[in-house]
């Protein structure tokens, strides 16, 4: 009796062990599994956004292809629909600008339907496309539309904020390109 008392007493001291391992052990698997998820959700931000900066480089790559001359004097100085749509978005906009838009739109929309439809579903991931969801979809979901938007506001992001034309050529004209033409400007004065 004795026996099987120390025994149950023994069995009883390796559950109570078992069990503050495994409280102490459920917390730390909980942090590591929220820094894993935290990780994981880092990583397909970092993906997700990779995608569409390589869209944006598409879009702009096109509009650099096509000539403004249609659309404005040849004395201007933006020579591609790129340097007029960077004009349109850092100055005032022109007469054009709703033409000049849907023509950026429809580049946009021509880029996102060579997209893979799971690149499409993994992009739109970060829009508010899914968001009205209750559900989590039992597939990937592409929703163009919504990608197009988001893209669209990258690109014009983008031409906001990349310099102009116009301005580059004021710095260069500023500086002396190297040290002979430094040189030449000392014996000038």
């Amino acid at each position: 009796m004795k026996h099987e008392s120390s025994a149950m007493l023994l069995e009883q001291v390796e559950v109570n062990m078992h069990n503050g391992q495994s409280k102490g052990s459920r917390v730390s698997h909980r942090r590591t599994a929220q820094t894993s998820r935290r990780r994981i959700d880092n990583a397909v931000r970092a993906i997700i956004n990779a995608k569409y900066e390589r869209c944006v480089q598409r879009v702009v790559y096109r509009l650099r292809r096509m000539s403004s001359r249609d659309w404005q004097g040849d004395d201007a100085p933006e020579r591609t629909l790129w340097d007029h749509w960077k004009r349109e978005m850092q100055c005032e906009h022109s007469l054009l600008h709703n033409q000049l838009e849907a023509l950026v739109e429809d580049v946009v929309l021509g880029i996102i339907e060579t997209l893979p439809h799971e690149d499409g579903a993994l992009v739109t991931l970060m829009t508010r496309a899914l968001d009205d969801r209750d559900e989590q979809p039992s597939k990937p979901i592409f929703v163009p539309d919504a990608v197009a938007a988001e893209l669209c506001r990258r690109v014009n992001s983008r031409a906001f904020h990349d310099s102009h034309r116009a301005a580059v050529q004021r710095l260069l004209d500023e500086q002396p390109r190297d040290r002979s033409e430094r040189n030449v400007e000392r014996y000038d004065r």
